[in-house]
């Protein structure tokens, strides 16, 4: 009935005004509904990570074969490695600092050939020292010092704080045996007189030729006892190796 009493023309107004009226209050209603054409946000718990981490493990780590193999020869060199450094170091009574001044100067030299010549210099001690005197006057003519035995004529500016300092000594004393392996063409017996009497001898004394034979001999002795070390404890590694797997 109320319709009916407004003009055509009044009922668009009305129309227009409710129109614009809604337009003007809806985005005030849709700003406080959720918007549910979003994709609903997941929080992941830190007990889920750790689940998932988990089902990830239970995959074989391993690409191939292979790959498993080629770990198995990496700690097996590992384990010779270190039963190398071992052995070396139970020749001087468990001193490492003396194991590694050697391994860090004589990466290009015979390993056991240098424990063998610090070990008849020195006998493994890194205060060593030895007089030599003069045959007729009984003077000290030079002093032998340290783990190589380095003699004060030799090394005058080499204060006896340095000489006797581990890693100084290992580095001038396998200077000194590798250039005098260099100016002998690689002859090691040579290579020991001139370390033992000096360069300047034609003919070595015998108290000399004795010195490089029993450095030689020990060198061989040492590379044996490498050898059996390092298999020993190869065959252990083997057999712990082999009790895991049959667990």
């Amino acid at each position: 009935m109320f319709f009916k009493k407004i003009p055509p023309i009044g009922i668009s107004v009305i129309l227009v005004i409710c129109a614009v009226s809604v337009g003007l209050i809806t985005p005030q209603i849709f700003a406080e509904l959720p918007r549910v054409m979003d994709p609903p946000i997941v929080v992941t718990t830190s007990s889920q990570v750790v689940s998932n981490s988990q089902r990830e493990e239970e995959f074989n780590p391993y690409q191939t074969d292979e790959a498993v193999y080629n770990s198995e020869i990496e700690y097996a060199k590992a384990v010779e490695q270190d039963a190398e450094r071992r052995f070396y170091s139970n020749l001087v009574r468990g001193n490492e600092r003396i194991v590694e001044a050697v391994y860090t100067y004589a990466t290009d030299l015979n390993k056991d050939l240098v424990f063998a010549l610090l070990l008849n210099e020195s006998n493994g001690k890194p205060n060593a020292l030895n007089k030599n005197l003069d045959p007729i006057s009984g003077e000290v003519v030079s002093i032998d010092r340290g783990l190589f035995q380095l003699n004060s004529l030799s090394y005058p500016n080499l204060t006896e704080e340095e000489v006797y300092q581990i890693e100084t000594n290992v580095k001038y004393g396998i200077a000194h045996i590798r250039g005098a392996l260099h100016r002998r063409g690689g002859n090691v017996r040579e290579a020991l007189w001139e370390y033992n009497a000096g360069a300047n001898r034609s003919v070595p004394p015998s108290k000399t030729i004795k010195y490089a034979k029993d450095i030689i001999a020990n060198t061989r002795a040492i590379k044996q006892g490498r050898e059996a070390y390092i298999k020993d404890n190869l065959s252990k590694y083997l057999a712990v190796s082999v009790a895991s797997v049959e667990r």
